[in-house]
């Protein structure tokens, strides 16, 4: 297949090589893993960054060594192992040179050494969607096999897993870092795999620009179904032991929120203890964050003081010194009871027991004064269903000021026509005709959401940000996206005459090394219609047309609140990318018909 040609992002090695030092995101790989005080460890394809550094702090003496080196260290056995990536084979034998280095490993690890082994997966799900393998610049060469002088190869699940099973490790333990080891969110496990809806973080191209040739979201709930999800996971961590482990408490799940502003950056982590009951903790990922969790328990207690249902509680938590612990609670989530409804094709019992909900949800409301502790984090997936019992299992976001009832219905269900936007009965109009919400209150309480995410995030630049800091670019398939195109044409031909208002928000702009990527949405109000997508221009300061290309995203929740019947939420998100000189300014201009809006945009930095 021919793709090279349609890669023209402005590379910037330099830039990714400090990012992938440096970013604190590479710790979350092993931020849960105990690492013993004292520990000896070895890093392999690694000598120096924020993961090494990680270690370091947690007390290790470490040593790196990039795969080709290794063979000249000094004899010496370790407590830990890390293997990061792959391996170069050697004539073109890599199941070979695999299981050499495996053997090595084991040799060099002392009685009760342990080696953590992260690796690609050759079969992982962005392969297949549209990203180059990492270590060439050509897509499929993974799930096509590679070709005879690519020496530098990843394997499969069940490759890996023989090797490691003939070198004859006493015991394996297998997790899946997602969306990919480099870059991990989460780090899941054999036993806790990631439900439907979970995994939503899939553009994560930061060194190489990608296709996107299906939704990777989609495709991995129906993995997910079917059982299938270990066998396309991106990468691995198998965790090796030289020999038994204590029947001591182990981290089955591990999910970091740190694309957040300092204060509020921590980790969840599911803890199976050795009778087998689990225990959710949370730990402050900074010194700031740290009155943040310290904070969840007097929450808890708030919360249930003043609480009038008594069909209505809250899990204990207590924060034990390093963390806010609390204990699984008895129940079904409330989200999973619908997607089960949902899923049998039984929408109308779905949106009776919303009903339900929002009654319920608003005489729990009713009556609370600005001395009361409100809970914003109140979602479907956070109340567990028992008989006729809530258990409100996450109470993050819980302040002890006045905050609009309707707001905080609205920002549940807002949640859910995300969470749930599988199902057409979930969009968000018909859940906010449920509630009985308005258009204009609803487009109040979406700037609310804007704000409280702002409040959250602070000016942190998100990892998943850092796609377009660093200048690389997402390329729809080109099937798809000439019928979102044309079906935008379309709409403009038949109603645009008839436009009477255009509306739009930019929701930000990205500069970096000659590339501006502004992104947000709009549409245009047609008379005795609806609302249609635009048409989206860029002009220099001259008053030329700037060439770029318009990539038009959904926007379910502004398409929902319109309402009309043109606001196709695929039609009215966009992302417009084009390269702009700094200092210069351009604009941006919407328009229908006569109608036309316009806003200045800056050009890009150095």
């Amino acid at each position: 297949m021919e793709t090279e040609k349609h890669f023209t992002g402005l590379e910037n090695e330099a830039a990714y090589r400090t990012f992938f030092k440096n970013a604190a995101a590479r710790t979350n790989l092993l931020a849960w893993y105990e690492i013993p005080q004292n520990s000896t460890v070895l890093v392999v394809n690694e000598t120096e960054g924020s993961l090494t550094e990680m270690l370091k702090e947690k007390g290790a003496a470490v040593t790196g060594v990039m795969a080709e080196e290794l063979w000249k260290l000094p004899e010496k056995s370790y407590d830990i192992i890390l293997h990061l990536g792959v391996v170069e084979s050697e004539n073109d034998n890599i199941r070979k040179t695999y299981s050499k280095y495996l053997t090595y490993y084991k040799s060099h690890l002392k009685e009760q050494g342990v080696l953590l082994f992260a690796v690609p997966n050759r079969l992982g799900l962005r392969y297949f969607a549209g990203c180059k393998d990492e270590n060439y610049d050509s897509c499929f060469v993974g799930p096509e096999g590679y070709k005879a002088g690519m020496t530098k190869q990843a394997l499969s699940k069940k490759e890996y897993e023989k090797l490691l099973e003939e070198t004859c490790f006493f015991k394996i333990e297998k997790y899946y870092p997602y969306p990919d080891y480099h870059f991990p969110v989460a780090v899941y496990s054999e036993e806790w795999l990631p439900g439907e809806g979970e995994l939503n973080a899939n553009i994560r191209n930061f060194d190489k620009d990608r296709y996107l040739l299906f939704d990777e979201s989609k495709v991995y709930n129906s993995l997910i179904r079917e059982g299938l999800y270990q066998e396309f996971a991106n990468s691995f961590l198998y965790i090796c032991y030289m020999a038994e482990v204590e029947n001591e408490e182990k981290v089955i799940f591990s999910k970091f929120s740190n694309e957040r502003s300092p204060r509020f950056q921590i980790r969840t982590d599911i803890v199976k203890k050795p009778d087998g009951t689990r225990l959710v903790i949370k730990y402050p990922l900074t010194q700031e964050a740290k009155a943040h969790v310290k904070k969840m328990q007097d929450d808890y207690e708030r919360l249930t003081r003043e609480c009038a249902d008594e069909k209505i509680t809250f899990c204990p938590v207590t924060w034990n010194g390093k963390g806010a612990v609390s204990s699984f609670a008895k129940g079904t989530s409330l989200q999973e009871i619908l997607h089960q409804k949902l899923e049998a094709g039984k929408d109308e019992e779905a949106l009776e027991l919303i009903k339900e909900f929002t009654k319920r949800y608003r005489n729990y409301l009713s009556g609370r004064n600005m001395e009361f502790t409100n809970d914003l984090d109140m979602v479907f997936s956070n109340i567990l269903v028992d008989g006729d019992i809530w258990t409100v299992i996450d109470y993050e976001w819980s302040f002890r000021k006045e905050i609009p009832a309707d707001f905080m219905l609205y920002r549940v269900l807002f949640r859910a026509s995300i969470e749930l936007s599988a199902y057409e009965a979930m969009s968000l109009d018909n859940l906010l005709a449920i509630a009985g919400i308005e258009s204009e209150k609803a487009f109040e309480y979406l700037k609310m959401e804007e704000e409280f995410q702002h409040y959250i995030s602070g000016d942190e630049i998100p990892v998943r940000d850092m796609v377009s800091v660093l200048g690389r670019q997402v390329i729809p398939f080109a099937g798809n996206r000439s019928e979102q195109d044309k079906n935008a044409e379309r709409l403009l031909n038949l109603y645009g005459k008839n436009a009477v208002k255009i509306l739009f928000s930019i929701d930000k702009t990205e500069k970096q090394n000659g590339r501006v990527v502004c992104s947000g949405w709009a549409c245009a109000k047609v008379r005795g219609y609806g609302y249609i997508p635009v048409e989206i221009r860029i002009f220099d300061e001259d008053g030329n047309t700037v060439e770029m290309p318009v990539v038009r995203t959904n926007r379910k929740d502004v398409g929902a609140i319109l309402k009309g019947n043109g606001a196709k939420e695929e039609y009215i998100g966009f992302d417009a990318v084009f390269h702009a000189t700094a200092g210069r300014k351009y604009t941006i201009c919407f328009s229908a018909g006569k109608c036309r809006k316009e806003t200045w945009l800056t050009g890009a930095d150095n």
